[in-house]
């Protein structure tokens, strides 16, 4: 076992506002040589700022950060897929090295 964080804006802070925010962030893992990957966990950001009272007036805000932890026999790739309700979809991966 070992852990594993997602997160986004290491070197710059991203918005977390009602208008410019992370929704969601996917893990996946493709062992190599494996048709498909498996998905390890997909983590949701519902808090933005969003109240009643109207846009960024809410006491609550999430952070767009995540861990698990996963096992593996076998190296691959990790990949990290997030959605931004004004960007679309980003991807990053690593190499995961088994020996």
């Amino acid at each position: 076992m070992f852990p594993v964080k997602v997160s986004l804006g290491k070197e710059v802070a991203h918005p977390n506002t009602t208008s410019h925010h992370i929704r969601w962030i996917t893990l996946h893992f493709h062992p190599e040589e494996a048709k498909f990957p498996y998905e390890i966990g997909h983590f949701e950001f519902g808090a933005h700022g969003e109240s009643t009272e109207g846009p960024d007036t809410s006491a609550v805000y999430t952070h767009h950060e995540a861990g698990t932890s996963m096992k593996t026999s076998k190296s691959g790739t990790r990949y990290a897929t997030a959605y931004y309700n004004v960007h679309g979809l980003w991807r990053s991966e690593k190499e995961i090295k088994v020996s």
